[in-house]
């Protein structure tokens, strides 16, 4: 079983939460945004299980719209 040791004075969160807080104060809080430091939170605390984040990616359809896989 796996443990993830986080704790919330840790440098993932800190970052974590300097990065909303920036991105706040820019004006923007949308989920796009938000996405982004929450994807460098989950790469930061895979790390201690040796696991790659595959980010999303897009799955084509003949002739619609691509979805995104997440």
């Amino acid at each position: 079983m796996f443990s993830l040791n986080l704790k919330a004075n840790h440098k993932p969160i800190k970052d974590y939460y300097d990065a909303l807080a920036t991105y706040e104060q820019l004006g923007e809080s949308n989920e796009g945004t938000v996405a982004i430091a929450f994807q460098q939170l989950l790469e930061n605390c895979g790390r201690q299980f040796q696991w790659t984040l595959i980010q999303q990616y897009q799955i084509k359809r003949a002739k619609k719209q691509p979805l995104e896989d997440v």
